[in-house]
């Protein structure tokens, strides 16, 4: 995901070079870097870990007063982890053929009458479906986005022009995604 910010920013500053050039002035258009942009990825782990401690403190905060989790739930919300980096790692071991068998599987569970049903009352907290459909949410997001970078890496790999995988990226994000295009009944 950071290669990709990476060779985004930098496909802009080139793209804005291009553009300044062709209109004869050096500086109309010149985009400089700025600074504290890019963070390292350490600094990004050292942000996401102050996150996940204020989160946590904030919850035992909560249970204190008596609104949040309680001393029974104290095990399941600590280790509430976001999975989609695991599920990231997994789908670069899968490979990209694989993966896409995974989303079809994804797809298959919410075309069924039971993921129907599901939808039909997605956001409702009461449905006893709501934890599947966000497990669903929660695996889709980061397969489609590993899927999206190993096709980048291979556009890259064949030799695609800057301006060919800036298509390939725009036309990846009008995709749609299940949730968009599967009709819900009301069964």
């Amino acid at each position: 995901m950071f290669k990709f910010i990476k060779h985004t920013i930098q496909a802009c500053q080139t793209l804005q070079a291009k553009k300044a050039a062709s209109l004869g002035s050096s500086d109309c258009f010149q985009m400089q870097p700025v600074p504290g942009l890019m963070f390292s990825i350490e600094e990004l782990v050292a942000i996401q870990t102050r996150a996940q401690q204020k989160r946590l403190a904030d919850a035992h905060a909560a249970a204190a007063s008596g609104e949040g989790p309680q001393t029974w739930d104290r095990d399941w919300f600590e280790n509430q982890q976001y999975i989609g980096d695991k599920i990231s790692e997994i789908a670069s071991i899968l490979g990209w053929h694989r993966t896409q068998d995974f989303l079809e599987v994804l797809d298959w569970a919410l075309a069924s009458p039971q993921g129907q049903r599901a939808l039909a009352q997605a956001g409702d907290d009461a449905s006893p479906w709501q934890g599947a459909l966000e497990m669903i949410e929660e695996l889709r997001g980061p397969l489609i986005e590993a899927s999206h970078e190993m096709l980048g890496t291979q556009a890259a790999g064949l030799g695609y022009t800057i301006d060919a995988r800036e298509e390939l990226w725009e036309a990846l994000g009008e995709v749609p995604g299940p949730l968009h295009n599967i009709p819900r009944t009301e069964s």
